[in-house]
């Protein structure tokens, strides 16, 4: 799924789409992955590109080492 360049700040809606595998998301205005940790569907080999966001420290410092402890790729 790509939704880069969007001015995208919440993501909750993606975390009901369990069967994403890659999801393109830089560019927006995210500061927030946490709906993206609630997704059981992203797991291992899974990608999320969240580069050129204004992550918050706890995205950064827990939700994405929750989504990599899961296998899931992100880049950010």
């Amino acid at each position: 799924l790509h939704l880069n360049d969007n001015q995208i700040g919440d993501v909750s809606a993606l975390s009901g789409l369990t069967r994403l595998e890659v999801l393109y998301l830089y560019g927006n205005r995210i500061s927030s992955i946490e709906p993206l940790v609630n997704n059981p569907g992203l797991s291992s080999g899974d990608l999320v590109h969240v580069n050129d966001n204004p992550l918050d420290s706890a995205s950064i410092s827990v939700y994405v080492v929750q989504l990599e402890s899961r296998g899931v790729r992100v880049f950010y």
